[in-house]
């Protein structure tokens, strides 16, 4: 076998390794989420705009899509969805009757509360643990894989954000605090 032909096996094995460890992520947060619905009725991103609603008590949506990084749409249909099954109230502001402010339900706290954690929670804390040149290689080679995917410019809230679904009474406190 030629030197060429062994770079290019090794080249093969290499690119079908990352296909396949693509595919493993994708299954993974798929059957998260297929889990997630099946046992609790909500999927990833609901859980998270849901949690991001509890966590400020009122926001409106225009400040729920910054804080998620989701467009209006996304949000407006997240929170849809919902509103329909009883877990966000939607009022009329007071003081601007254009503006809507967003409510989580009692319903909504328990349903979280009961819920397993998010598939990023065990990501983040593994994450966290690496160094920072560790950390920005890792995103430099996904900005990479995203590009060569045409993934670039798709709406995307940071699910693999940190934090629980509910904080602790200390971390609201201290946002409390802060305000």
């Amino acid at each position: 076998m030629s030197n060429s032909d062994s770079q290019s096996d090794l080249r093969n094995q290499v690119r079908n390794h990352v296909l396949m460890t693509l595919r493993k992520i994708i299954r993974a947060i798929d059957m998260h989420s297929r889990y997630l619905v099946a046992n609790h009725g909500l999927t990833g991103p609901q859980a998270v705009i849901l949690s991001e609603i509890l966590n400020c008590e009122k926001i409106t949506g225009a400040q729920l899509g910054k804080r998620v990084h989701l467009s209006k749409g996304t949000i407006s249909g997240i929170v849809a969805r919902l509103e329909s099954k009883g877990l966000v109230e939607r009022r009329r502001s007071q003081t601007d009757r254009r503006r809507f402010w967003l409510s989580a339900t009692p319903q909504a706290r328990t349903l979280l509360e009961n819920a397993p954690p998010l598939l990023q929670q065990a990501f983040v804390r593994k994450f966290d643990q690496l160094p920072d040149y560790e950390q920005t290689a890792m995103l430099t080679t996904l900005l990479r894989i995203a590009d060569m995917m045409g993934a670039e410019d798709i709406d995307a809230a940071p699910l693999l954000g940190s934090g629980d679904l509910l904080p602790d009474d200390d971390a609201l406190e201290a946002e409390d605090s802060d305000q």
